[in-house]
């Protein structure tokens, strides 16, 4: 047919034009880009790629990179790694040419030529430029990127160059190209839905050789994480809703996290004003039941879970030490229905007390898809006695409502949507005690309204 004719001429003069040294690339950028040609692309592009001179003008390359791109299109996976097999087995092929090919290959098959592409360039820097001209020229190719390929390049140019070298006159011009790049592949990593770019975004921060990079990394993790987030939230059926506003068990991750909240709030006054003396579970007493020293956490923990499922319906599960992402654990693991809230607890006088809630509950934690980003932080308030001083500079509070208000201040407005904070007071009483009623044993803001 038609198609065919007009292949056939084409593929002459293409090939004509390259082995005479013409740099026009001008006739393949438009099979590229213009949907009208595409069924001469689709007849014109294997026997372009086959054909292609193993040594050209490095200017050549742009119209490789066209062909590489149209056919990744239009070409049978597995007939297209063959393809690059071939090619990358003929040893006259020209280094520039080859880190192209073998560019091309990682995008299709990174199994296969991840490693060949890490042992090729080596961190040579001519090599490592022209791979990020064809990553620059061939763009589009960029959304087909594996999660570890994007990690490795992420990680071989991020180490290479800084962020974006503003204007420098000093620097050498390969590197603003490649500092846009490695912006660019960040980007494509933070919205990937899957658990696996969360991890590799995590790592990449973590790694001292892309220092320059880590704000961006840091920012890239938040961002992926609420794209992850969204992405696995199941909306309630209209009958779990019902469920719910009858007094049955929560529909999502959010009535969960209010139902805990409700739930605290109850055991917290039940402590200080009960006539049981619930406060004892937390502290170490002599053979005259007098308070000693505080309880370890986990001895805080475990009392707290106790009383906790006693007021949860039969569908909520509550265990301690919950399993999250990378081997860590919170300390108990609310779950219902699929979805589930980490409950992380600190006695007020932990060293880690200030940050713990956002490096253990919000960034181990409520980073879970299952949890919709929500997660409570329970502190079990001892007394005024070596607690911390907040990182503001401020005095260390001096009462519950205190330390809970200045834990607040340390998350940002959507964290506080959902991250939840109860102080709970499990002080020793003065003595005597007071009959008249204690103090309200927790301190914070009204609780959000749940299910009873």
């Amino acid at each position: 047919g038609a198609p065919a004719t007009v292949s056939d001429i084409l593929v002459k003069c293409v090939v004509a034009a390259l082995r005479n040294g013409s740099e026009d690339d001008s006739l393949v950028y438009h099979l590229l880009v213009d949907k009208n040609h595409a069924g001469v692309a689709q007849h014109a592009v294997l026997s372009l790629l086959y054909r292609f001179p193993l040594r050209c003008k490095v200017r050549q390359l742009r119209v490789l990179d066209y062909l590489l791109q149209i056919g990744l299109r239009y070409v049978d996976g597995r007939r297209y790694q063959d393809l690059i097999a071939e090619r990358l087995s003929l040893k006259s092929m020209s280094v520039a040419q080859w880190i192209h090919w073998l560019a091309m290959g990682v995008v299709t098959a990174p199994g296969a030529y991840l490693y060949r592409l890490r042992e090729f360039v080596q961190r040579r820097e001519a090599r490592i430029t022209r791979l990020v001209d064809f990553l620059d020229h061939a763009g589009p190719t960029i959304d087909e990127l594996s999660v570890p390929a994007l990690k490795y390049l992420i990680g071989l140019l991020g180490s290479t160059v800084g962020r974006w070298p503003p204007h420098d006159s000093n620097l050498p011009s390969t590197s603003s190209s490649a500092s846009s790049c490695v912006y660019v592949l960040i980007q494509r990593l933070a919205i990937l839905p899957g658990m696996e770019a969360g991890t590799a975004l995590g790592e990449l921060a973590s790694d001292t050789a892309l220092g320059a990079w880590r704000e961006d990394l840091i920012s890239a993790r938040d961002r992926q994480r609420v794209i992850r987030r969204d992405a696995t939230y199941r909306h309630p059926s209209a009958a779990e809703v019902r469920s719910t506003l009858r007094g049955g068990p929560p529909a999502n991750a959010g009535d969960l996290a209010a139902l805990i909240a409700d739930r605290l709030d109850e055991i917290a006054v039940r402590i200080r004003t009960g006539s049981t003396d619930d406060w004892r579970q937390y502290w170490n007493v002599d053979h005259y039941e007098h308070p000693i020293e505080p309880k370890p956490e986990n001895s805080c923990r475990d009392a707290l879970l106790s009383d906790l499922r006693q007021l949860l319906p039969k569908e909520v599960d509550a265990q301690p030490e919950g399993a999250y992402a990378n081997d860590r654990r919170a300390d108990i693991r609310v779950a219902c229905r699929g979805f589930h809230v980490p409950v992380e607890a600190k006695r007020n006088t932990h060293p880690g007390l200030w940050s713990a809630i956002r490096r253990q509950l919000i960034e181990q934690y409520a980073s879970d898809p299952g949890t919709g980003g929500h997660g409570i932080y329970v502190v079990f308030w001892f007394g005024t006695q070596d607690t911390p001083r907040p990182p503001s500079g401020a005095a260390p509070p001096d009462h519950p409502d205190t330390l809970r208000k200045q834990l607040e201040a340390t998350l940002t407005e959507n964290e506080r949507r959902l991250i939840t904070v109860r102080v709970i007071d499990v002080s020793a009483p003065p003595k005597p005690r007071r009959s008249s009623g204690a103090q309200t044993a927790i301190t914070c803001a009204a609780p959000t309204s749940a299910p009873k």
